[in-house]
């Protein structure tokens, strides 16, 4: 059986030195988020991107994902529609993909093979 995916793009309302970004795709067994949080104020080291940033892939999951995460991070999650959410996430790879969705590559496919690691299942392109 093949899983429908929502892709979205959104580019919030800039903050006081900064702007928060996030891509998004959302699916019957959860949402993978790649976020991106840009402030002149970060660490200058963090300098790969005309600015500098701070972000995170998340896995949102309506179901217990790991056995060291009992309770849920939150009762209702706006990426799954209201449904609690276990969540868990990675600095490191959004270090590896923010430059390039930054500079305007398609993040899609990046985030289908997020989502089809882990919730296992076949998505539509």
């Amino acid at each position: 059986m093949t899983t429908e995916t929502e892709f979205v793009y959104r580019a919030a309302v800039p903050r006081i030195g900064g702007r928060d970004i996030c891509w998004t795709l959302r699916g019957e067994r959860g949402a993978v988020e790649l976020w991106c949080m840009t402030d002149a104020n970060l660490d200058p080291r963090r300098d790969d991107w005309d600015g500098y940033y701070l972000g995170g892939v998340e896995i949102h999951s309506p179901v217990q994902l790991y056995d060291f995460a009992s309770e849920p991070v939150t009762d209702s999650c706006e990426l799954l529609g209201g449904r609690p959410c276990w969540a868990d996430g990675s600095s490191l790879a959004a270090d590896r993909l923010l430059p390039d969705a930054l500079a305007g590559v398609d993040m899609r496919g990046e985030l289908l093979d997020w989502y089809r690691s882990h919730f296992g299942a076949e998505v539509a392109r």
